[in-house]
C-alpha cells in the first residue's frame, strides 16, 4: 500500500513511525506472525527452562498478556523520545519493538549467564542461604534478599529463631556459602527451623531488623492489595449493576494531572451515525 516508512518520510519528513513487530525488522523471522506467548515466552526459552525437571513435568501455562503490555510501554517510551528529538532536529523518525527483542532484553542478566555455565532452572540448594523462600508453619513462604550477607546473617538467624547458627564457620559468611556443599546444608538446616515458625512473627522480627523480604502472594492477591490502591496502581471501577471492580492502571504516573481511570468503551457502530453525517453520506 506504499504506508512502509522508507515510502512516506521523504513525504512525511517529521512523521514518527512506531512500528510493532513479532521478530523485528530484520533475519528470517522479519515476516513471521507471532504472539507474545510465542515469540516472548516460547522464543526466548523462558517457558521451557522454567519448568521444574521432575518426573510429569510440563513447561509452565503461558502468562498472559505480560509480553504484549510490555511491548507497547516501551513503544509508548521510544514515541516520547522520537518527538523530544524532533523538536531540537525537526526531524522525525522510525522506531521499532518487537516482542522477541523485548524478551531478549528483558531476560539478558539470565541468557548472558548461560555463556559462563549458568543453567536454568536454578535448583533450590544452588542459591544463597538467605536467598531462597522458605516455608514456614502456617503453610506461607518467606523471601529474603540481602546485600550484605556477613552484616545481615545474625538478623536472619534471629528472625528463624537459630541463634545458634550465626557463628556457624559453614553458613555465616558469604565466602563459605561459595561451597555447594555449605550452601545445600545451611538451606537444608534452615528449612527444619522455618517448618517451626510462624510467618506473621518472622515478618515483624526482619521488618524490624530491617532485612528486605516478603511473605509470598499469590495473583490472586493483587486486587486487593491497599498498597496498589493508594498508589493508583489499581482504582475500583463500579459498573451500572452496582458491582465494583478493581483494575489496573497505566504504572507511569506524573505529578502534573491524576489518572481518571477508564470509561465505558462505546457499543459495536455506535458513532457510525455521526462520523457519516460528518462526510455527508447521512
Amino acid at each position: 500500500m506504499g504506508l512502509d516508512y522508507d515510502s512516506v518520510k521523504e513525504r512525511c519528513p517529521k512523521l514518527i513511525y512506531a512500528l510493532l513487530a513479532a521478530y523485528g525488522e530484520k533475519g528470517e523471522k522479519a515476516n513471521d506472525p507471532g504472539f507474545d506467548s510465542v515469540a516472548f515466552w516460547a522464543d526466548s526459552g523462558f517457558l521451557q527452562d522454567m519448568s521444574v525437571p521432575v518426573e510429569g513435568g510440563y513447561p509452565v501455562y503461558i502468562p498472559m498478556g505480560i509480553a504484549d503490555i510490555s511491548c507497547g510501554t516501551i513503544l509508548a517510551g521510544a514515541v516520547g523520545t522520537a518527538l523530544y528529538q524532533r523538536t531540537k532536529t525537526g526531524m522525525g523518525d522510525c522506531v521499532c519493538v518487537s516482542l522477541y527483542g523485548t524478551a531478549v532484553w528483558a531476560m539478558a542478566q539470565m541468557s548472558t549467564g548461560t555463556q559462563y555455565g549458568y543453567q536454568w532452572p536454578r535448583g533450590r540448594y544452588q542459591g544463597g542461604p538467605m536467598g531462597v523462600p522458605l516455608k514456614t508453619k502456617d503453610g506461607k513462604w518467606v523471601l529474603c534478599v540481602v546485600e550484605q550477607y556477613n552484616r545481615d546473617w545474625p538478623k536472619f538467624c534471629r528472625a528463624w529463631k537459630c541463634e545458634d547458627l550465626i557463628d556457624h564457620p559453614r553458613f555465616n559468611t558469604q565466602k563459605a556459602t561459595f561451597i555447594p556443599e555449605n550452601r545445600r546444608d545451611a538451606i537444608m538446616e534452615l528449612e527444619k527451623r522455618a517448618i517451626l515458625c510462624d510467618s506473621a512473627e518472622v515478618d515483624r522480627i526482619l521488618t524490624e531488623e530491617k532485612v528486605v523480604h516478603t511473605i509470598l502472594r499469590h495473583i490472586k492477591d493483587i486486587h486487593g492489595s491497599r498498597q496498589a490502591l493508594e498508589n493508583q496502581y489499581l482504582y475500583e471501577h463500579t459498573y451500572p449493576s452496582g458491582k465494583t471492580i478493581t483494575m489496573a492502571n497505566p504504572c507511569v504516573q506524573f505529578r502534573s494531572f491524576e489518572l481518571n481511570g477508564y470509561e465505558k468503551a462505546p457499543a459495536l457502530g455506535a458513532d457510525t451515525e455521526k462520523i457519516l453525517k460528518e462526510f455527508g453520506l447521512n
